[in-house]
């Protein structure tokens, strides 16, 4: 049995790409977690500051869907 994707060729085309989005006010640590854990998306980046420092990021990201739920349209 073969995995479908739920990604579209739209959506997929779009990875790696930049863009400057207008957020309203700075996201903090505490937003991300609660949007981690509100999808159940249990990824440490997003929610163990000490595990997401050793990575490439720094510290804690956010998960990529974030930005589809705070900025508006």
């Amino acid at each position: 049995m073969s995995e479908e994707s739920l990604l579209t060729a739209k959506i997929k085309a779009m990875v790696g790409e930049e863009a400057e989005l207008p957020v309203l006010e700075e996201i903090g640590k505490a937003s991300i977690i609660r949007y981690a854990h509100a999808i159940s998306d249990l990824n440490p980046l997003y929610l163990d500051e000490e595990y997401a420092q050793k990575t490439e990021f720094g510290g804690v990201i956010a998960p990529p869907t974030y930005i589809f739920d705070i900025v508006p349209g």
